[in-house]
């Protein structure tokens, strides 16, 4: 259905007039050539065949000019709206082309502030990157001076201590000499007066020789010692010896440059675990009081996936090691040490449950006894483990946190030296020398003044 607007309308009726005013025009034309009436009648008289055909077709012709207006009209009409929709979708187009390129501007613009903004922030980041490693490169410069400080002061001291002791020990020796020639003099003197009393006491020789016999035999049966020596988890090696003879000796444990005193109880049997801080290769031996050397072979011992370390000391004091698996908290979960040494088979089951490695306190030391000490924390890796840490530290447990006494000031033992080890799971082996600074007397000791955090190296959870 075609709507026309009002001119159209209009101009619609005009044409219709136009094609219809002939027709009126040719009616009256008959009319006038009709011969008038042979008498007045007011009815009027019926067209002819001509004028009704005459009629019809100027009446079709008007009405077919009438369609051929309206189509025109229509035409226009229509020609007029698919102008105005074209420029309607001009219109639209161009609208749409300015929001494309507003939106392609505000984009851009985006674009270079985001750009701006990284770019500010890699500044930023090298900047602080650049200050820390700055920061850590001034710290590690302090560090490093205050060790070769402390070893200076250190080697200055044992120096010293050595001279003191070389001294006391050569008047010790001339002390000793002088003792000796005295004890000499008083032997022969009495070594005469004893002859006529050994004379008169031949009767007893006998049970005396038969007592001496016995305890040759007894010397003799200390050749038999039983000693068994199997590997026990975590890179251990335990010893036990059975030796009668030897009931309430002592006997010495050598690993490499190392010397471990141990006791025989009242029955001659001795148990000894050695932990292979080191590793398999300086040699392991035992040696008894009466100077009988036995070597052991400790190839029996899986390292394998371990690694260890280890503090050495000499002092008569106690020293404890502090391990923090993943940056634990002290007190916590994964703060091994003497009070919470956790165990192999805690930390093995872990490392494969979590798939995370962890560790336990494989030997602990008081300090009492004599020859070397050592502490040894021992860590299981796992293979699938990509980081991670374990941090150190050392404690002067003896100091504690306010020094006094011989542990402080210019003590005999304020001052201790040892050596940390670091075995890998790949076999190797780094040594370092340290010592314990002295702290003055009565001056409250709390974080790296007590716990050391750079005495003992870390340990990387990663194979």
């Amino acid at each position: 259905m075609v709507l026309l607007s009002s001119s159209a309308c209009r101009r619609l009726g005009l044409g219709i007039s136009l094609v219809l005013l002939p027709i009126f025009a040719i009616s009256a034309v008959v009319a006038t050539q009709r011969a008038p009436p042979s008498f007045v009648d007011e009815r009027r008289l019926p067209l002819t065949e001509a004028e009704a055909e005459a009629k019809r077709k100027a009446e079709e012709q008007a009405l077919e000019k009438a369609k051929q207006e309206e189509r025109r009209l229509a035409a226009e009409a229509e020609a007029k709206r698919k102008a105005e929709e074209q420029a309607l979708e001009k219109a639209k187009q161009e609208e749409r082309r300015l929001a494309a390129e507003a939106e392609a501007k505000r984009k851009a613009e985006e674009q270079a502030l985001e750009k701006a903004k990284q770019e500010e922030r890699r500044l930023a980041a090298e900047a602080a990157e650049a200050k820390r490693k700055a920061e850590e490169q001034a710290q590690e410069k302090a560090k490093q001076e205050e060790r070769r400080l402390a070893t200076e002061a250190a080697e200055a001291k044992r120096k010293a201590e050595e001279q003191a002791q070389e001294k006391a020990k050569q008047e010790e020796r001339r002390l000793a000499t002088e003792a000796d020639a005295k004890r000499k003099a008083e032997e022969q003197a009495q070594e005469k007066a004893k002859q006529e009393e050994r004379r008169q006491q031949a009767a007893v020789v006998a049970p005396t020789i038969a007592a001496g016999g016995a305890a040759a035999r007894s010397v003799a049966e200390c050749g038999n010692d039983k000693i068994a020596a199997q590997a026990i988890p975590g890179g251990r090696f335990k010893i036990e010896i059975e030796a009668p003879c030897r009931a309430n000796q002592s006997f010495v444990i050598q690993y490499g440059q190392f010397v471990f005193q141990r006791q025989f109880d009242t029955a001659g049997r001795g148990t000894a675990i050695v932990d292979l801080f080191q590793g398999k290769d300086p040699p392991l031996s035992l040696q008894f009081a009466d100077g009988k050397r036995q070597s052991v072979s400790p190839e029996a011992v899986d390292l394998r996936g371990l690694s260890k370390v280890a503090v050495v000391w000499q002092a008569a004091v106690n020293l404890d090691l502090h391990a923090y698996e993943y940056s634990t908290l002290p007190g916590t979960k994964g703060h091994v040490w003497v009070r919470s040494p956790s165990s192999a088979d805690t930390a093995l089951a872990e490392t494969q449950s979590t798939k995370r490695g962890r560790g336990f306190l494989s030997t602990s030391d008081d300090g009492r006894g004599s020859g070397d000490k050592v502490e040894v924390y021992t860590f299981w890796h796992h293979d699938e483990q990509q980081s991670g840490v374990v941090a150190t530290a050392l404690d002067y447990e003896s100091r504690g946190d306010q020094p006094g006494g011989d542990v402080c000031g210019s003590g005999p033992q304020a001052s201790v030296a040892f050596e940390t080890i670091l075995i890998t799971p790949f076999g190797r082996v780094s040594r370092e020398r340290g010592s314990i600074a002295a702290a003055p007397c009565g001056v409250q000791l709390s974080g790296n003044n007590r716990f050391m955090e750079d005495a003992v190296p870390d340990i990387s959870a990663k194979r």
